[in-house]
């Protein structure tokens, strides 16, 4: 049989380097890809902010192998602001072969495990990360059918627009720098409402697969520079640009690896999430989305308290009237206010 991969690939699943465990290592950091069960842990040895060892160990497939392999030895004297900020690309590069995209999550995820222990051992130690300077994206998810809705709620009117263009509007007022509206087949209407660019359409060739699918499609079509995403449901027009930009700020401010708004005691959307775990984003399951991964380590996120109400969900008939008998009731009280300060 040929082989699919290129020559150094190969090379370095036969042979791996650095293969094996450090003593007292400074950053040790594993994880898993839920998809097929792969397993990578990556520990490095730091000197005066230098890598100066790193070693992996794993029990998964060839390309995940070869990609630790890779990995390791590009860490391994380099300083540590150079490999927090290496790309899939670059790993891809070195490896000097093309995956397929199906396949890219097995490389990923070595990289993922990387930049997570990185990011945690810079919160531990009140150092600054040079992810925090790059820019924010923010994803979308707008594939959903609304079966229990008897129509296309995201092009339900609302405001001076429509549910998926107020949410969209808001998250661009918020100033995000690359915003990916993901839809499914025969979304053209919902696209046509978002607008064009600078927002990007995605589609989601399976959203019956859950919200997952659709995050997972999202952030594969971002730019690797991205530092964090933000993601929003495309049926909760009510969330504001005031608390998108808390979350983003108390990222940017060294928040965790996950940023999340509660709402009067209880966590909402949208919730942001750092690059380093855009490969767990990226092998989520099921209808949760990224619920089951907040879920999984719920000390890796940061809460922002706000103490507005919760953003309603749109999932029925009565679920829409009840936001526009709110929308109106809050127009009310607005308006009075003003009355009342002249």
């Amino acid at each position: 049989m040929t082989n699919p991969y290129g020559r150094i690939l190969v090379d370095h699943f036969r042979r791996p380097r650095n293969r094996g465990s450090l003593d007292n290592p400074t950053i040790s950091e594993e994880g898993v890809n839920r998809l097929c069960g792969d397993r990578v842990r990556i520990e490095l040895r730091l000197d005066q902010g230098r890598v100066v060892e790193a070693m992996f160990n794993a029990n998964a497939c060839a390309l995940c192998v070869a990609a630790a392999s890779v990995l390791t030895e590009l860490a391994t004297g380099a300083p540590l602001d150079e490999v927090d900020t290496l790309t899939l690309d670059d790993l891809l590069r070195a490896l000097g072969t093309d995956v397929p995209e199906p396949r890219r999550n097995c490389v990923r995820l070595p990289l993922t495990v990387l930049h997570a222990g990185v990011m945690l051992h810079r919160r531990a130690n009140r150092l600054p990360s040079v992810e925090r300077a790059r820019p924010v994206a923010a994803i979308v998810l707008a594939a959903g059918k609304a079966r229990r809705f008897g129509a296309q709620k995201l092009l339900a009117p609302f405001g001076t627009s429509t549910v998926v263009r107020t949410v969209v509007d808001t998250i661009r007022a918020a100033g995000v720098d690359y915003l990916v509206v993901v839809g499914g087949p025969g979304g053209e209407a919902v696209r046509g409402a978002v607008g064009g660019p600078p927002v990007v359409w995605a589609e989601n060739p399976e959203p019956d697969r859950g919200l997952s699918s659709s995050v997972a499609t999202g952030v594969a079509v971002l730019p690797p520079n991205v530092g964090a995403v933000l993601v929003a449901l495309g049926d909760q027009p009510t969330v504001s640009v005031q608390v998108v930009e808390r979350v983003v700020t108390a990222w940017r401010e060294g928040g965790g690896p996950v940023v999340a708004p509660r709402y009067r005691g209880l966590r909402g959307n949208p919730v942001l999430f750092d690059s380093a775990m855009f490969g767990a984003l990226g092998t989520l399951v099921g209808e949760h989305g990224a619920r089951d991964l907040i879920a999984s380590d719920p000390s890796r996120v940061m809460m922002v308290d706000v103490a507005e109400p919760p953003p309603m969900d749109i999932d029925t008939p009565g679920d829409y009237d009840e936001l526009l008998r709110r929308d109106r009731s809050e127009g009310a009280r607005a308006i009075q206010t003003r009355k009342d300060l002249l």
